[in-house]
């Protein structure tokens, strides 16, 4: 098997692990939310197609309310939404960590150690984009359901690290498929 070969095929097995390791995450924090209870208002709700953290888009102040709106609706929604963002605020180590791994292992193997700290960037900033976003939403999800109103600046802040968080994460998974496509296994 050439070298080349060798990397797309590290790389595959590395991103498929952390897919199924982010995925089960997921899966985690949704159960011991009690996350289901708040999906299923979502899209039985015919003004809101995802969930804030879903938008890769971005959502402004009235979105965020209409969202909230049909999680204090709902039964049980609150506390699970509440719930939810707070094991969010786990979960970034969680795939933070694995993108971080499946990179270093990446680098080791091409030999591009000299950039370690640019290619890293991407899931640094992943992570920091969103904690902001979870931070805020807890923030203000929490004056919502009090009747204080939320914070358009705030609200905005939160979309753009919504939006910062998926991009950063799909740098990342660029920047190991073109380490694994672009650079030779370093010689041993």
């Amino acid at each position: 098997m050439g070298k080349k070969l060798r990397n797309v095929v590290l790389a595959g097995l590395l991103l498929g692990s952390g897919l199924v390791i982010s995925l089960a995450g997921i899966s985690f924090m949704k159960t011991a939310s009690g996350y289901a209870v708040v999906e299923s208002a979502i899209e039985q709700s015919a003004d809101i197609c995802s969930p804030l953290y879903a938008r890769l888009t971005g959502y402004g102040e009235a979105k965020a309310e209409a969202v909230w709106q049909v999680i204090a609706d709902t039964p049980g929604g609150p506390e699970a939404e509440r719930a939810f963002l707070q094991w969010d605020l786990l979960f970034p180590l969680l795939y933070g960590g694995v993108l971080a791994i499946i990179m270093l292992v990446m680098i080791r193997t091409v030999g591009a150690g000299r950039h370690r700290a640019a290619l890293l960037a991407p899931v640094a900033l992943a992570v920091i984009a969103d904690w902001t976003e979870n931070l805020i939403h807890l923030r203000q999800f929490a004056r919502f359901l009090a009747g204080d109103g939320i914070s358009g600046w705030a609200i905005g802040l939160a979309s753009a690290a919504t939006s910062v968080k998926f991009l950063m994460i799909l740098a990342s998974l660029a920047l190991i498929v073109w380490l694994a496509l672009c650079f030779r296994t370093k010689a041993k």
